[in-house]
C-alpha cells in the first residue's frame, strides 16, 4: 500500500487535469444508456456501472501515464516481483458510478484473475476514495500456493462475469475483516498486488463515482494478453512496433507467445489450472 508518494501524487494530479467534464459526461451517458448485451453480463445494460476512459484522454495525459508505466522505477519493481522481465499487458482508467447499488456483482465480488502464473497490478486512486465510492479490497497475507489455491465457494451456474467469483457473505467464512486491506485515501494513494494469486474485489460505488488507474504487468504465459494488431499497441494506438527501437521496450510492449497462439493453448491451459488447484473448504 502506497501513501503520500510524490511520484504517484504528481501523476494523479496530471490525470485529474486531463479528465474534463466532457469526458465524465460521456462516460456517464455510456453507462446509463447501455442497451446492448455485452460479454460481461454483470456490466451490461441496467447492470453497467464502469467504463474505461483512458482512450478518451488527451494525448499529453495519455503520454504521461505511459511514461510512468514504462519508467525504470516501475518496470524494475514489476521485474523484481515477477522474477522475469515483464510485459506491460494493459493500462486502463476506470470510471465507476453508483448503479443498482444493492446488486453486488461482477468484479465487486471476491475473485482472482487466475489466468497465468504471476502478475503485478498497480491500482491507483485518481479521485479521492472512501467507503462510499468503491474502495479496492485485497487479502493482506501472501498466498503461498499462488494461482494454485482457491476457496471452494464459487457461485454456482455463473453468468458471464461471475466465473470463479465468491459472494461477500460466503467469503467471510474464509477471511475476516481484519485480514483485509483497503485502498482508500487521497488521490495518488495506490496498491501493488498480484491479481492472479491474491483474492480481491472493488468498484462498488454506493453514493459517489470514482476514478481508478490500473496498470498490469504479466509474464508471457498469461492467457489474457491481447494481440497487437498490425503492429499497433492495443491500449495506446500512438505506439507502434516500428516506432520502438529499444529491444527491452519492444519486449515490454509487444512480446507474445507464438506457441500459445499457434497451438491455441489458452482454453486448455485455463482448464489445466482449474484441475490442479488446491481448493480450501470450510
Amino acid at each position: 500500500l502506497i501513501k503520500d508518494n510524490e511520484l504517484f501524487n504528481n501523476l494523479s494530479k496530471k490525470i485529474l487535469r486531463g479528465v474534463d467534464k466532457h469526458i465524465i459526461n460521456n462516460a456517464e451517458k455510456e453507462i446509463l444508456n447501455a442497451d446492448q448485451n455485452e460479454l460481461n453480463v454483470t456490466n451490461s445494460k441496467d447492470n453497467k456501472y464502469t467504463t474505461n476512459i483512458f482512450k478518451n484522454l488527451d494525448e499529453n495525459t495519455k503520454e504521461e501515464v505511459f511514461k510512468f508505466a514504462t519508467s525504470d522505477y516501475i518496470i524494475s519493481t514489476a521485474a523484481k516481483y515477477l522474477g522475469i522481465f515483464p510485459i506491460l499487458a494493459n493500462i486502463s482508467l476506470n470510471y465507476n458510478m453508483p448503479r443498482n447499488e444493492n446488486n453486488i456483482r461482477g468484479a465487486m465480488l471476491w475473485h482472482k484473475d487466475d489466468l497465468g502464473y504471476k502478475s503485478l497490478d498497480l491500482f491507483m486512486a485518481v479521485s479521492n476514495i472512501d467507503d462510499l465510492n468503491g474502495p479496492f479490497h485485497a487479502i493482506k497475507s501472501k498466498n503461498k500456493l499462488g494461482v494454485l489455491s482457491k476457496f471452494d465457494s464459487d457461485i454456482k451456474n455463473p453468468v458471464r462475469g461471475e466465473r470463479s467469483k465468491i459472494k461477500l457473505e460466503d467469503f467471510e467464512k474464509f477471511k475476516k475483516e481484519e485480514e483485509i486491506i483497503k485502498l482508500k485515501g487521497k488521490s495518488g494513494s495506490a496498491m501493488f498486488i498480484d491479481s492472479f494469486s491474491c483474492y480481491h474485489r472493488g468498484g462498488h460505488c454506493i453514493q459517489n463515482p470514482r476514478i481508478l488507474l490500473r496498470i498490469s504487468y504479466q509474464g508471457v504465459d498469461s492467457l489474457v494478453l491481447k494481440q497487437n494488431l498490425n503492429g499497433v499497441l492495443n491500449f495506446y494506438s500512438k505506439i507502434t512496433y516500428s516506432s520502438v527501437t529499444n529491444f527491452f521496450t519492444k519486449f515490454l510492449l509487444f512480446k507474445r507467445s507464438k506457441i500459445v497462439e499457434k497451438l491455441n493453448l489458452k482454453i486448455k491451459l485455463l482448464k489445466f489450472y482449474d484441475i490442479i488447484n488446491f481448493r480450501h473448504t470450510i
